[in-house]
């Protein structure tokens, strides 16, 4: 049985070199992008038509993240910033014809879990969401808040409870976006030195990993996608070391911010050991209502730039696959 595993295993994996191979000799796919920001200032504001910003820069595949996620729990529904920011987010991507150009719907475990149920179940009943982003270092205004933790209360079993309702019937959630918070960077970042409290952060760090690790497990069917890659060296080491050799392939991560921040050798080398046949290419890229075709294009390329010829096809070819489990 064990190597009939490890058979099916091996010919999966060739047959996705193979998928990988005929699209690179075909050239039928351009660039994706995992990780764009549809910006607005306010509930009135009109979206921006994204679709000749994604042309110019010659992107066929994109996940375009609805804001909702930053919103907090309105108690009139009608003027609910996260059912109207994820209205016009999908009224974006409809007026795209492009399967591959799909829409992410803003989720927190910090709001009321029958309220935040209907909100995103109502989003993905567009063909063009196809999943959620969820970001726990929204959550709190305080940089080292509690609440932004996968273990703080019931913020985990809440995400298990509303992916198994969103889930139950069909798959409607086909990938997850989750920014993790990441507590030691911050307690650096903000140059404090108290070593019980870092102790207790760098727990909470491994608290988050494991839970993250978790969720892969509880739901192999849904694509899990880390925002940039845990957010630190310490945080993606840390993971690659507990739980890469397990190989959950349902795991991404994505690149945005790294390589602005952190040493290239260094982060290179966590991507290699992690493989980067699970490693997918994102930007970061906001849009707001105003911005010019131009700007988002110049940023998108500065991006793409931080990276060599032969990485950039890695990531490419990593996308293929990942694109075709999420259609």
């Amino acid at each position: 049985m064990l190597f009939c595993g490890l058979q099916n295993k091996r010919l999966s994996a060739l047959l996705a070199t193979i998928i990988v191979l005929l699209y690179a000799s075909t050239g039928a796919a351009g660039l994706s992008d995992v990780h764009i920001h549809l910006m607005l200032d306010s509930e009135k504001d009109q979206p921006a038509d994204i679709s000749g910003m994604l042309q110019k820069s010659n992107i066929s595949q994109a996940i375009v993240i609805s804001p909702s996620y930053h919103e907090k729990v309105y108690p009139d529904r009608s003027s609910d910033k996260r059912i109207i920011y994820d209205q016009k987010t999908t009224e974006v991507l409809e007026k795209i014809d492009s399967k591959t150009v799909v829409g992410a719907c803003g989720y927190s475990p910090a709001w009321d879990y029958s309220e935040g149920l209907k909100i995103v179940s109502q989003c993905l009943d567009s063909a063009k969401m196809k999943g959620i982003k969820i970001h726990m270092s929204a959550m709190a205004e305080e940089a080292l808040a509690e609440n932004q933790s996968l273990n703080f209360e019931d913020h985990f079993d809440k995400i298990v409870k509303t992916l198994d309702r969103l889930n139950e019937k069909k798959d409607k959630v086909r990938f997850v976006l989750i920014h993790l918070a990441d507590f030691h960077f911050k307690y650096v970042e903000f140059a404090m030195h108290d070593s019980v409290l870092e102790k207790k952060l760098l727990q909470k760090d491994q608290a988050n990993l494991d839970k993250m690790f978790r969720l892969t497990l509880e739901f192999p069917n849904i694509q899990f996608v880390v925002a940039h890659s845990f957010g630190s060296p310490r945080n993606f080491s840390s993971f690659i070391k507990k739980f890469a050799h397990k190989k959950q392939d349902n795991l991404w991560v994505e690149t945005s911010a790294l390589l602005k921040y952190f040493s290239s050798d260094i982060v290179m080398e966590q991507w290699r050991k992690f493989g980067f046949q699970r490693v997918l290419f994102g930007s970061d890229t906001l849009i707001f209502s105003k911005t010019e075709t131009s700007q988002f294009s110049d940023k998108f390329k500065i991006e793409r730039e931080r990276f060599d010829k032969k990485t950039i096809q890695l990531l490419d070819h990593s996308s293929l696959v990942f694109w075709d489990r999420i259609k």
